[in-house]
């Protein structure tokens, strides 16, 4: 064994080249393991703690228990921590938000505040049963305003629910609350936002013998499996924080990133067995002849396959640690370039943890244990090969020579060479094949996979809005005074408000462009009638829009007749009937020349029915449904609500050209530009808010139930964030109710995901690109050094090293040539099956190979295999012929 030992060492001392390109493979490969293992960790690890810090550390829920099922929920073994909350009762403040008048008061105890991450905006928590933590959109939402220290008067009592938005509350004894402070609002899952009452907090006081648990068990990835006996009550999960503790079940995020790690590793495991391979069978050729002089004198098979064992463990011993080294020092450095765009994307707001790297044991020990199998795969091959030929061969090399008699090859001598050496030696010339096609293959999937993500996700942060903030407004009494003191604040550069109204307008085809003739031919859809968005905009936006365009605001401002701008221009795509592709299409819908005139067609508005749709269904032939008033349905949009009919065709009334008023529309001009305010994909025709009753009868028109809720007021503002603190300030103090969005943070979060992604694909690439060229050059070395005794004769018998230098280019681009092709042909292949699979998670256009990519790797290809050929070559030409033959001999 020792003789053994110190031979393998003395071998991996006498080829240094070759023993530092195998523990460059070792040392890449457990860097990559390291990296993506470690890298998905650290994301789970974050995402699980930002999880607690924002939405609790509860696992599970039981809501409106009885006293009894509780204390049996608190005996099962699973459990491990849990948080009981008491039901006091339900008060009704009313406020300003009709749908949830009510408040619920809950007693809870210790464990509340990290079991549902209570997080404090002022004040502090309740300590005992006369105080009371209020939720802060009992303010913002409800319009009520009880400062700390107020004292708070509430008739407690039960709350039925009549039908699905009545309820009825029932009881009521008085209790006088002490306010302690403020709180944010809690999770979704725990107050829906369909629920009636606001969540109000005290502590110690006696409940109505209902009570909620929170708790948490010992497992979370068999959480499913908890099944508590005798409990009557529907258990709810927090799927986000089970999904990011391991369950991953029935989650599409965790399944997603579980399925990328997993094909990342597929990918460096093939690239790694590639290169390692080619070394250790280069190792095992070298030595093939030493190690059967071994078996002659009594090795046994055993002791071959353990100095197998001792080459591969001594190389592991060093490239895994220096491996896992690199791989945990590259994934913080990555990490902590990265910490400020995570920030941006996932909201640093309360609660939020920064990203770092997170150390799991377990997972670097995977990631070795990979390393080493990967390794021991690579090694076993070769070492295989040696053991089970006889002494003999091995000492004779019989496996490294096949004679065969090959008919010669036609051409030149160097050709008739190479040609009756690639038939000869078939077997080891197609895995020189296989391997080279296996770098390419390598290289692109990894590209493609990559590319594919970025494609997706390019679909997400493309917005073809130009505003920085939105506002859309509930409900304004005072749109132009509102549109003034929102105008005024500090960091609103531009401010712009309209309200939008979706209407049926029939456009002449002689106006149509003919696109839409053969779309509608293409795709069977009728193009004669069709939605138009009618605007109206504030009349200082209106005049802008006038001056750029190179018109007289006065004209369209105080003109008898209102003339609009027309938004003409449409991007869209149709898929096709299987749904597998889609067609984009980019034009402008009307071809005419300005002024001119549309016809328009407005429903007109019927006592106590509620306007559906409009239907042109022939020549003037119309169907217009309604619905009776007692249909409107409450619903609620954010933190918002609005009311919409719901359409049933048994209940519907159904009319038809008696309930159409007809029109006629003037165009004044066909805008050029598309301005910041207008963000419609859609034909829009646009008029000054002043003539908005020029344009559509208040009376008779049903444009309430039409439009969208109130104003939409659209800002442009250099510090996008500050200027979103300032209108949500006002919103509060002006008691303003609607939907606020930060569209510039959207985008820049976008743009943020995507640089993340840019960012560590680009580094998988560069690694994964690094092994499949040492893998290429590596691969031609060892095919032309295993052949050194055959070139060695041929150059004694009389070969040029021109035909030499010939003979071996001309391997070398048959070689790349068979590798280009197989490649190519696996490369579309396997891209096509990563092509399905991220399309399966995120939507991808269609099937493509990244020319880039392909182009890359074929440049690289040719660039390597010839400087490998012409390395040996010069390696070669200064052996001396003698010593080589004599040494191959002995």
């Amino acid at each position: 064994m020792k003789v053994l030992l110190s031979f393998t060492l003395a071998s991996l001392k006498k080829n240094r080249a070759r023993t530092w390109i195998t523990l460059l493979g070792i040392v890449l490969s457990m860097t990559l393991f390291t990296a993506v293992l470690t890298g998905a960790g650290s994301g789970f690890s974050w995402l699980q703690r930002n999880e607690i810090s924002r939405n609790g550390a509860y696992h599970g829920y039981y809501e409106y228990l009885p006293a009894q099922d509780a204390e049996k929920l608190l005996q099962e073994d699973m459990l491990d921590t849990a948080s009981v909350w008491q039901e006091v009762g339900y008060a009704y403040v009313g406020g300003r938000e009709e749908r949830k008048p009510y408040v619920r008061v809950m007693s809870i105890d210790e464990n509340a505040a990290d079991m549902a991450a209570i997080h404090l905006l002022s004040g502090r928590m309740p300590e005992s049963p006369d105080e009371i933590l209020l939720p802060r959109h009992l303010f913002t939402l409800g319009g009520l305003d009880y400062p700390e220290g107020t004292e708070l008067s509430l008739e407690l009592g039960r709350l039925t629910q009549i039908s699905e938005w009545d309820y009825e509350l029932e009881g009521g004894e008085p209790h006088t609350y002490r306010v302690v402070g403020t709180y944010e609002r809690l999770s979704a899952s725990l107050e829906s936002y369909e629920s009636p009452a606001y969540i109000a907090f005290t502590a110690g006081a006696e409940g109505d013998g209902t009570v909620s648990v929170l708790f948490t068990v010992d497992s979370p990835r068999s959480f499913f499996d908890f099944e508590p006996q005798g409990i009557h009550g529907a258990l709810k999960a927090h799927s986000n924080l089970l999904a990011f503790s391991g369950e991953i079940r029935d989650n599409g995020i965790a399944l997603v990133i579980g399925g990328f790690v997993v094909i990342l590793l597929a990918l460096i495991m093939i690239g790694s067995v590639a290169l390692i391979y080619n070394s250790f069978s280069l190792s095992f050729a070298e030595r093939e002849k030493s190690l059967g002089i071994f078996k002659s004198v009594g090795a046994t098979k055993h002791q071959i396959r353990l100095a197998a064992l001792q080459e591969c463990l001594i190389l592991c011993g060093v490239g895994i640690p220096a491996g896992c080294a690199l791989g945990l020092a590259g994934t913080a450095g990555v990490l902590a370039y990265l910490r400020s765009d995570f920030a941006v994307i996932f909201s640093s707001g309360a609660g939020y943890i920064p990203i770092g790297l997170s150390v799991n044991g377990w997972l670097l020990l995977l990631a070795a244990a990979l390393c080493l199998a990967t390794v021991l795969l690579s090694v076993w091959i070769p070492a295989r090969r040696v053991i089970r030929s006889s002494s003999l061969q091995s000492i004779r090399q019989e496996r490294e020579i096949r004679l065969k008699h090959v008919r010669p090859g036609k051409g030149k001598l160097y050709r008739r060479i190479a040609s009756r050496n690639y038939k000869a030696n078939h077997r080891k010339h197609r895995i020189t094949v296989f391997s080279l096609a296996l770098s390419l293959v390598l290289f692109i999937c990894a590209t493609t996979f990559c590319d594919y993500l970025a494609s997706a996700m390019s679909v997400y942060t493309s917005d073809d809005s130009w505003y920085d903030i939105y506002f859309r407004a509930a409900e304004v009494t005072d749109p132009e005074g509102t549109a003034k003191s929102l105008a005024s604040l500090p960091h609103v550069s531009e401010m712009a408000y309209k309200k939008d109204i979706m209407d049926w307008s029939y456009v002449d085809t002689s106006l149509l462009d003919p696109n839409m003739e053969q779309i509608s031919q293409q795709y069977d859809f009728g193009v004669t009638g069709f939605d138009v968005t009618l605007q109206f905009v504030d009349d200082e936006t209106f005049a802008e829009l006038c001056r750029a365009n190179g018109q007289d605001p006065q004209e369209y401002l105080e003109g008898e007749t209102p003339k609009a701008a027309l938004f003409n221009h449409v991007d869209f795509y149709i898929y096709d009937s299987v749904g597998e592709s889609k067609m984009f299409y980019s034009f402008d819908v009307i071809h005419a020349e300005a002024p001119f005139e549309i016809d328009y067609y407005e429903p007109i508005d019927q006592p106590d029915l509620a306007f559906q749709y409009a239907f042109l269904t022939g020549e003037d032939e119309w169907e217009v449904a309604y619905m009776p008033e007692e249909y409107y349905e409450y619903h609620e949009n954010n933190e918002t609500g609005y009311k919409e009919s719901v359409f049933d065709p048994d209940a519907a009334v159904y009319m038809g050209r008696e309930a159409i008023r007809e029109k006629k529309l003037t165009v004044g001009f066909i805008a050029k530009e598309r301005p910041y305010w207008q963000d419609m994909g859609s034909v829009s025709l646009v008029w000054p808010l002043s003539r908005m009753a020029d344009v559509i009868d208040a009376d008779t028109h049903p444009y309430d139930l039409l439009s969208a809720p109130g104003y939409t007021y659209y800002f442009k503002a250099a510090e996008h964030t500050a200027a979103f603190e300032e209108i949500s300030a006002y919103m509060e103090e002006a008691r303003l109710s609607g939907d606020l969005f930060d569209l510039a943070r959207d985008k820049e979060s976008s743009r943020m995901m995507l640089k993340i992604l840019y960012v560590f694909s680009g580094c998988f690439i560069v690694l994964m690109a690094a092994i499949a060229a040492l893998n290429v050059y590596h691969t031609m070395t060892t095919n032309i050094r295993l052949r050194r005794r055959e070139f060695a004769v041929l150059r004694s018998l009389g070969m040029e090293e021109r035909s030499f230098r010939k003979m071996l280019f001309y391997e070398g681009s048959v070689y790349l040539s068979r590798s280009l092709l197989l490649g190519g042909a696996c490369s579309v292949l396997i891209a096509y099956g990563i092509y399905r699979l991220v399309n399966n998670s995120i939507s991808i256009d269609r099937f493509y190979m990244p020319v880039w990519s392909v182009v890359t790797a074929v440049i690289v290809s040719v660039l390597l295999v010839f400087a490998s050929v012409w390395s040996a070559w010069r390696e070669e030409k200064k052996k001396d012929l003698a010593e080589e033959i004599r040494s191959e001999l002995m």
